[in-house]
């Protein structure tokens, strides 16, 4: 049995910026349900960041690169 799925089933989420920063991946992205927010992925694909909600994708990049700023000592190559 098929039952559709409506749109407003799944939540939503944008992607606002996806770049290299410092030797790490730097997602920016906007949820419906925890507004902007970013992740850090290592070259190991580890991924890091916390479930914090910010007024926009600029601040929320901002504190990413901040962020793999204070987290790495030297870049990762």
């Amino acid at each position: 049995m098929n039952i559709p799925l409506s749109k407003s089933t799944f939540p939503i989420t944008h992607i606002h910026i996806f770049t290299a920063y410092r030797g790490y991946l730097l997602t920016v992205f906007f949820s419906k349900l925890h507004c902007w927010q970013f992740r850090v992925t290592t070259l190991a694909g580890d991924v890091f960041g916390m479930q914090l909600p910010y007024d926009s994708a600029d601040v929320a990049e901002r504190v990413g690169r901040n962020w793999i700023d204070f987290s790495s000592q030297t870049p990762v190559t």
